[in-house]
């Protein structure tokens, strides 16, 4: 069974014809595919249909268009099909594009490009015009090597869960809230260590890294949210020096307590206007191992920003690492009426589960084939 789906009439097939009208340019289209996806013999059918109704749908100067695939395998999207001088809103789910790459650089009205469940390479630099870019659930190719995102005119920017290896941020002047999310698939996590840092020098996820990769291009933002699986991407980032003149709001995952919390005393040293500081541990202690001591010494001595509001502490039950991190807090100038703990059972109660939402995307794995990553929490 197949369905393009718009408010208008039905052909004899059953399908529906969109009612929109060629030289308007206020329309919105959404295409939906779904059927059984062990009936291979219509594959090449539901291609050349899903097609068809989308050039329609470009044709007619939509500027909206939704693309829902729920066939198993996903259709495949050839290059300049999206092309369109007229089109603000792309929502994609679960779409190949041909050769994986995806090509938005000639919709120069684009203003937003939500990516979910898709497998393509986005190593482009977009349109000025884009302004809020969504990826998640999303397999970035090409697997060998690190995709480049750059732009210019880009204002809210959300990557969470994707297979495959971080995108490299090079340009984002207008970058004002980010939330990252990389997931047990990311291809940054080290295979040896629970924390991201296993000690091996030939470990390429934790030491092979040689460049900025997200946090030069997020130190602009205003807002920021920063969580990984078990990464060291982040705690690598911190080496570059990165400055964050602008952050007012910042959410931290349990990273930023490991290696005698290096990455939290980074950011409380080099966000001098923060404001309103988050810490999402959604790790018991024992799984997320840190090497610690009683006494902190830290090498430098540095009082937190003066406009710091308030510091929230969410966290499961006999979290260990509490006690010192208070410790940590009031050492560089927190002071403890600041500070909010709340204490949850375990991760699932946590208000946001940005750690992993402990879901697998079975159908990425069984295309890009086994994973070796076990997702965090599961078995």
């Amino acid at each position: 069974m197949r369905t393009a789906h718009a408010a208008g009439r039905t052909d004899p097939a059953g399908a529906v014809i969109p009612a929109l009208a060629p030289g308007r340019a206020d329309r919105e289209c959404e295409i939906l595919f779904n059927g059984d996806h062990r009936h291979d013999c219509y594959e090449e059918e539901i291609q050349q249909d899903f097609e068809l109704w989308l050039r329609y749908a470009v044709s007619c100067k939509a500027r909206v268009i939704r693309l829902e695939i729920t066939v198993y395998r996903p259709l495949r999207i050839f290059p300049g099909t999206l092309i369109s001088q007229h089109l603000t809103r792309l929502i994609l789910y679960r779409v190949q594009f041909e050769d994986f790459s995806l090509d938005v650089l000639g919709c120069q009205l684009l203003e937003v490009l939500d990516i979910q469940d898709c497998i393509i390479d986005i190593e482009t630099v977009f349109p000025k015009s884009l302004k809020h870019l969504a990826i998640r659930d999303t397999g970035l190719f090409p697997m060998e090597t690190r995709c480049v995102i750059s732009a210019p005119g880009l204002v809210i920017l959300e990557l969470y869960d994707c297979v495959g290896w971080t995108p490299l941020l090079e340009s984002l002047p207008s970058l004002v809230t980010a939330f990252i999310n990389t997931g047990p698939y990311c291809g940054d996590n080290c295979r040896n260590s629970s924390n991201g840092d296993c000690g091996l020098e030939s470990c390429v996820e934790c030491y092979g890294i040689d460049d900025c990769v997200l946090l030069q291009g997020l130190s602009g933002a205003t807002n920021l949210e920063l969580i990984t699986h078990k990464s060291m991407i982040f705690r690598n980032d911190v080496k570059w020096s990165p400055m964050f003149s602008k952050v007012k709001t910042l959410l931290l995952g349990d990273w930023c307590m490991a290696a005698n919390f290096s990455g939290l005393v980074y950011f409380l040293q080099h966000s001098p206007i923060l404001q309103r500081l988050t810490l999402e541990l959604a790790s018991r202690s024992e799984e997320f191992v840190i090497e610690t001591s009683e006494i902190y010494n830290p090498a430098e001595q540095f009082l937190v920003s003066k406009h710091l509001k308030v510091v929230k502490i969410n966290h499961v039950k006999d979290d260990k690492r509490i006690h010192q991190l208070l410790k940590v807090l009031a050492y560089h100038g927190v002071h403890l009426e600041l500070i909010n703990i709340e204490e949850k059972e375990d991760a699932r109660e946590l208000g946001k589960l940005y750690y992993y939402s402990r879901k697998v995307n079975h159908r990425l794995v069984l295309i890009f084939g086994k994973l070796d990553v076990q997702p965090f929490g599961v078995g």
